[in-house]
């Protein structure tokens, strides 16, 4: 790397006017933001008064995930942190530019996570600080990583429960939570360390939400039990007005909905005060779910029910009777899984395919750059859900209720049960 920040602007500058005789708008944007960056770090080095970091950044470690990876290195929380990455075998604080998808992210803080990457390409990245605005200190060494696809390769990890966890949530701050049987709270940042928090009751948890927009939790359970947290650790109950099991909740870009036996359906925009909706069913409904941007609610004997606010609800024909438990979307399709290894998909919600690759009981479903499916027994199933299923290996026989994205696929089950694909 140049051996000030000044060597670093003159460098960009002539970037900079050789893309510009070349006229490529997109690569001129690239610099341009790039050495406005650069510039921001000289203006704020200029008033600094101490001297760069002695030694480049310690402790680095990177774990490829699905279209990303987490970053982690010894943090000293008075350096000022700077992340460097590109598509290339191997790169610099000044060459990373030059590459497919040059990033640089300053201020970071150990775990980072670096999402949005293509699978299969190999990327590189180098970190370097500061200190009190100081100019940056030593680069680190490159280090070169290959995001994989997530759902085929399982770890298992001990378990972490004697509670059956039902649901789980990924929420901010890179954490995780999970609720269960008994009124169970777990959390956790790295699926390695899971603290149990206080739930303020006794009822069985059967669904988690989380709110980016309001920041909060949602929990619901059995007897109508509705807890709300604003950060997973304190949890607060409130009135649902209902006496049925609830069954699941979802967030839906202005408010919650939990579905629950009896084909009960609240709403509420903040957590706190519930309305009770007609769902036109008195099936027990098992999962709803925001799919291609609208409400999607399942339940017993193969019940389907969409809707665009939760008020008025569809009606639709599906070939089974079955028990369904879960819904997303993905791939253009509706994709609805339930007992007897049912799993249903739909462009439309109106024409649906049966598929039923297994036998066994399939709780939830989640997809990102492929589906993952989980249920009795330890079953975990991952592929494209149009076409074919695969069964994984998920290194536990006890039943998963819940498979969340969070770095990649996280499966929870009876008695604590907790596996991983990443």
């Amino acid at each position: 790397m140049p051996s000030t920040l000044a060597d670093t602007l003159i460098q960009e500058s002539a970037n900079v006017f050789s893309i510009h005789r070349h006229f490529s708008p997109q690569g001129l944007f690239t610099r341009l933001f790039t050495l406005l960056a650069l510039v921001c770090l000289a203006a704020c080095n200029g008033g600094g008064s101490s001297g760069s970091p002695a030694v480049a950044p310690s402790g680095i470690t990177l774990q490829a995930i699905d279209s990303g990876v987490i970053v982690t290195w010894n943090q000293d929380p008075t350096l000022d942190y700077w992340i460097f990455s590109a598509a290339a075998p191997s790169i610099t604080t000044t060459n990373y530019i030059q590459f497919p998808d040059a990033r640089v992210q300053k201020s970071v803080v150990s775990p980072l996570i670096i999402s949005g990457l293509t699978n299969g390409t190999t990327y590189s990245l180098v970190m370097n600080s500061t200190k009190s605005g100081s100019p940056a200190g030593p680069a680190s060494s490159s280090f070169s990583f290959v995001p994989k696809i997530a759902g085929v390769t399982w770890t298992a990890k001990t378990p972490f429960a004697t509670a059956n966890i039902t649901s789980g949530t990924a929420g901010a701050a890179a954490n995780l939570v999970t609720v269960g049987s008994g009124g169970a709270i777990y959390t956790t940042t790295d699926r390695t360390t899971w603290t149990p928090r206080t739930s303020t009751t006794t009822n069985d948890l059967k669904g988690v939400a989380f709110s980016a927009a309001t920041s909060s939790f949602v929990a619901v359970g059995a007897n109508g039990t509705i807890i709300t947290s604003s950060d997973g650790v304190t949890w607060t109950a409130r009135t649902s007005g209902v006496s049925s099991r609830l069954n699941a909740v979802a967030y839906a870009i202005t408010f919650f909905v939990a579905v629950g036996d009896g084909g009960v359906i609240l709403t509420s925009t903040d957590g706190v005060t519930w309305t009770q909706q007609t769902s036109g069913t008195t099936n027990n409904l098992y999962g709803v779910s925001v799919a291609n941007g609208i409400l999607v609610a399942v339940g017993a004997n193969g019940t389907v029910r969409s809707s665009p606010d939760a008020g008025t609800w569809t009606a639709y024909t599906v070939p089974t009777t079955a028990d369904l438990y879960s819904v997303a979307y993905g791939f253009s399709n509706y994709i609805v899984v339930g007992n007897a290894g049912t799993i249903l998909s739909s462009a439309d919600l109106t024409t649906w395919t049966l598929q039923n690759p297994v036998s066994q009981p399939l709780y939830s479903i989640a997809i990102s750059t492929q589906a993952v499916v989980v249920g009795a027994g330890g079953t975990i199933l991952y592929g494209l859900p149009t076409t074919s299923w695969s069964v994984a290996a998920s290194g536990t026989s006890s039943n998963l209720n819940n498979v969340t994205l969070f770095s990649g696929y996280t499966a929870l089950g009876n008695a604590g049960a907790n596996t991983y694909s990443q």
